[in-house]
């Protein structure tokens, strides 16, 4: 999918998005804190599945890996 604006509204309620531009789909999302801490959730599962926090995008894009692969490896798939 090739848009101007390929974000689908996440940028209406969120700071930033995780953009995984191989299969052009959201992989995460956040908000920054008053603490400037990341604070978020992945985006392809039907559930609310958080990210843990991050003091940095570097940091959040590393914890967003993580909680992928514990999502892939508790579910089986």
């Amino acid at each position: 999918m090739s848009t101007a604006n390929p974000f689908r509204g996440y940028e209406v309620d969120e700071d930033f998005v995780i953009w995984d531009g191989l299969y052009d789909a959201a992989v995460a999302y956040g908000t920054m804190t008053a603490d400037n801490l990341g604070c978020g959730f992945l985006a392809f599962s039907h559930v609310e599945i958080e990210v843990d926090s991050a003091i940095c995008i570097r940091d959040f894009v590393k914890n967003t890996r993580r909680t992928q692969e514990r999502f892939f490896r508790d579910s089986g798939t």
